[in-house]
C-alpha cells in the first residue's frame, strides 16, 4: 500500500510539475504575445504621431503661405491706394498753386488799372488840358 501511495504521490507530483510547466509556458507565451502587441501598438502610435506631425507641418506651411499671400495682397492694395492718394494730393497741390480764375481776373484788373493810371490817364490829362480854352483874366 505504501508503494501504491508513493507511486500515486509521485504521479500527482509529476502531473503537478507538468501543469506548472504548462502554466509557466502559457504565461511566457502570453507575456511574449502581450509584449509583441505592446511593441506593435507603440510602433503604431509612433507612426500615427509621425503622420499627425507631418499633417500639422503641412497645415502650418499652408497657413503660413496663405498669410504671406494675404499680406502681399494687402501690401499691394495699400501701395495702390497710397499711390492714388499721393496722386490726388499732387493734383490738389498743383491746383492750389495755380491761381484761380477769380485771382487771375483780379490780377488783370490790377495790371489794367496800373496801365490806365500810369500811361493813359497822364496822356488824357495832357489832351484834356490842351483842349480847354485858355482862361482870360
Amino acid at each position: 500500500m505504501k508503494a501504491d501511495a508513493d507511486a500515486r504521490i509521485e504521479r500527482i507530483k509529476a502531473e503537478a510539475d507538468e501543469r506548472v510547466a504548462r502554466a509557466e509556458a502559457e504565461a511566457r507565451d502570453r507575456e511574449s504575445r502581450l509584449a509583441a502587441e505592446q511593441a506593435q501598438g507603440k510602433q503604431r502610435a509612433e507612426r500615427m504621431k509621425a503622420e499627425a506631425d507631418g499633417r500639422i507641418e503641412r497645415i502650418k506651411a499652408e497657413a503660413d503661405e496663405r498669410v504671406a499671400r494675404a499680406e502681399a495682397e494687402a501690401d499691394a492694395t495699400l501701395d495702390r491706394a497710397r499711390g492714388e492718394i499721393e496722386g490726388q494730393f499732387r493734383r490738389l497741390e498743383t491746383s492750389l498753386r495755380r491761381p484761380s480764375s477769380r485771382d487771375r481776373a483780379e490780377q488783370w484788373l490790377v495790371r489794367i488799372r496800373r496801365e490806365v493810371d500810369g500811361q493813359l490817364m497822364p496822356s488824357l490829362l495832357g489832351v484834356h488840358n490842351r483842349l480847354r480854352p485858355p482862361e482870360v483874366d
